[in-house]
């Protein structure tokens, strides 16, 4: 592209250099929100490993049953029913299942749409939850020693609700 004055200059003409400056905002962008999610990502990693052990964390079927418990239990407060739940775990399972990378995607952005229409602080209620299970190790670690081995159900002092 030549200058918008004088067509035998190479120089970077205004509109270019404005897209330019766009493009490399949007990956300032992206790099300060990788950074913020990774620190975000490494410091529940750390309570993680600090709470379950290192094996405890990784155990993927523990941590795939408490990400669906809590899912289950966000679309219960903004009032959706066990029947609807019902509904969409069918619908789910009769489909393909997807790609974990993209679907871990999909959830966090889907995750953000709901706290704008809820009107929740995603990052701050993220922040205060985390400060939270620090100050409850020992009860947490109680309720996994008292979970049935094998089973995708949290640990209970008493029974689970009823759908």
């Amino acid at each position: 592209m030549t200058c918008h004055l004088d067509p035998d200059c190479n120089c970077l003409g205004p509109c270019q250099q404005t897209e330019m400056a766009a493009q490399a905002a949007m990956e300032q962008r992206q790099r300060a929100a990788e950074v913020a999610a990774s620190s975000y990502q490494q410091r529940v990693g750390e309570w993680t490993a600090a709470c379950f052990g290192s094996e405890g964390a990784a155990a993927d079927a523990d941590r795939n049953a408490r990400f669906l418990e809590e899912a289950l239990e966000l679309a219960q407060a903004g009032g959706m029913t066990a029947a609807d739940a019902a509904q969409l775990v069918a619908y789910v399972w009769g489909r393909p299942a997807g790609e974990r990378a993209k679907e871990a995607g999909q959830v966090k952005m889907v995750l953000a749409a709901l706290c704008n229409t809820a009107g929740i602080h995603l990052a701050l209620a993220a922040e205060e939850e985390l400060r939270r299970v620090w100050q409850r190790l020992p009860e947490i670690r109680a309720k996994q020693a008292a979970k049935v081995p094998g089973s995708p159900l949290p640990g209970y002092a008493e029974k689970p609700r009823a759908c």
